[in-house]
């Protein structure tokens, strides 16, 4: 009857309530898949653990196809996270952090990529579903890096700039009175040797007597002591007013317009430095490469170079029985000429090679280290258009490599 005909009517219309209700959804539904299609980001939706979508931007950002992506299991998403970002996001997903923050993603072929990431719950199927979004930030990062960097270089090259003219006026005007001290210390040293055997036979006829407020006896001992100890301190003097006058010279221009063979500059570094070698190691060996191409550089400056490894390497052995190995070889990829000096001495902890190349500083002071030696020596190298590059382990020993592009014919 007709309470049949209403529930009828009733149903009919639930049922094409529901209709209109599916429609609208898989209307809206489209609308979604058509704009995130052709949107820039990357869009993924993860339900119970599963990747129910992704679009093709997030595709070429991950390095992975759709397909791929769809077909990865519970938890499988997390490996797309670089591994230094997991423990954070395992915070975050603990947390319902759901706001935009940046990560960094490892892609299909390896690549570390930064990423703005952009979270938040929504409904999927009529379930709840977590949406992300991701924009490639990776260009924006490096250029803020490099900006970084040439920050930092400016920096360095101001400070680098007010130390060398510092420096030029410091060794100047120590320099002219230790020049004197050297002088007066040689003619005492002369006088002594002199007068000595008058002293001695008078100390022989007549006994001790005092002189300069000790006995002779005393001071026939410690005059010797005094003169040497004066004039290696004036050496040592010399040295770092050396240094000094280098450092501040680095600005100057030179010639790097030779061939040079980078093996005849390892010859003759070794036997400039032949005493200095012998010295401090039994085990040192020389291994260079026939036929090594030719580079432009200056042989005076690149010498200087060599010398100064050389010598690092000899004060970092604790032992004559530790070797000290010199290599040249040709890396035809990299079109460039290496040298490597390594040594088999104390080696070195991060925090010092981090900072070896840097101005006046050295672990060596106590033995009279300036600290100049290899921020020259790294100098010298760059203006070659070459790098300096060190590895070390500490108790192990050190390698210093030196590259520089081979002349171009």
């Amino acid at each position: 009857g007709g309470d049949g005909r209403i529930v009828r009517l009733g149903i009919a219309i639930e049922i094409t309530e529901r209709k209109q209700v599916e429609e609208k959804l898989k209307e809206s539904e489209e609308k979604f898949r058509i704009i995130s299609e052709q949107s820039m980001l990357g869009i993924v939706i993860l339900q119970d653990g599963l990747t129910v979508y992704a679009n093709e931007a997030f595709s070429n950002i991950v390095e992975y196809s759709i397909e791929e992506i769809l077909n990865w299991k519970p938890g499988e998403f997390e490996r797309a996270v670089h591994p230094g970002e997991k423990i954070l996001e395992m915070d975050r997903a603990q947390k319902k952090i759901v706001n935009h923050y940046q990560c960094r993603i490892v892609t299909k072929s390896g690549i570390t990529k930064y990423v703005g990431r952009y979270s938040q719950t929504i409904p999927y199927d009529g379930k709840k579903a977590d949406m992300a979004t991701f924009i490639d930030i990776t260009e924006k990062k490096m250029a803020e890096e490099k900006a970084k960097i040439q920050q930092q270089q400016l920096i360095q090259a101001d400070k680098l700039a007010s130390i060398g003219v510092l420096a030029a006026g410091v060794a100047h005007e120590i320099n002219n009175p230790n020049h004197s001290i050297m002088s007066h210390a040689n003619v005492i040293g002369k006088a002594w040797k002199n007068i000595n055997p008058i002293l001695e036979e008078y100390y022989e006829e007549n006994g001790d007597f005092s002189m300069g407020g000790l006995n002779y006896t005393e001071m026939r001992k410690e005059m010797p002591i005094c003169h040497n100890g004066i004039s290696y301190a004036s050496k040592r003097i010399d040295t770092i007013v050396s240094d000094l006058k280098n450092f501040a010279r680095q600005e100057e221009r030179y010639e790097i317009t030779a061939d040079i063979n980078m093996n005849l500059v390892v010859k003759s570094s070794v036997a400039l430095a032949s005493n200095f070698i012998s010295k401090a190691t039994k085990n040192f060996r020389v291994e260079l490469t026939k036929e090594i191409p030719k580079i432009k550089g200056n042989f005076q400056r690149l010498e200087q170079v060599l010398l100064n490894l050389i010598q690092n390497a000899c004060q970092a052995l604790r032992k004559r029985e530790e070797a000290v190995i010199i290599t040249t070889s040709y890396n035809r990829n990299k079109q460039r000429v290496e040298v490597n000096v390594r040594d088999e001495g104390e080696g070195m902890p991060p925090e010092d090679l981090s900072r070896i190349e840097d101005p006046f500083f050295t672990t060596r002071r106590t033995a009279g280290g300036t600290g100049l030696g290899l921020s020259i020596s790294s100098s010298i190298i760059e203006d070659h258009h070459g790098t300096l590059s060190f590895k070390t382990k500490p108790g192990k020993g050190t390698t210093a490599t030196i590259e520089i592009p081979v002349s171009k014919k």
